[in-house]
């Protein structure tokens, strides 16, 4: 009989400690959670006071590069053709 009564009490002893863990991990997820509630707000903040910028992927500015690259490589095609000239007048 003590076997037993040695076996509730253990079990008793594991429900309070599951107990106990219980109400520290609820409250560590309230916790938790409000600070996580915090953050979004301060990072809401954040990117409303940050100022935005225009997106990189317009037509505009890729038409700007395609003829920016155009020019460097007419340039480049000069400058070889004027030391190809220089190099055959030496």
């Amino acid at each position: 009989m003590t076997n037993i009564t040695d076996k509730l009490d253990h079990i008793s002893t594991k429900i309070q400690h599951l107990i106990a863990e219980n109400e520290r991990l609820t409250q560590e997820n309230a916790n938790l959670t409000e600070e996580n509630n915090r953050l979004k707000f301060q990072l809401e903040e954040k990117a409303q006071n940050t100022p935005q910028i225009a997106p990189i992927g317009n037509k505009s500015a890729a038409l700007d590069v395609a003829q920016l690259k155009e020019k460097i490589d007419k340039y480049t095609v000069e400058v070889e053709e004027c030391i190809e000239y220089l190099s055959n007048n030496d």
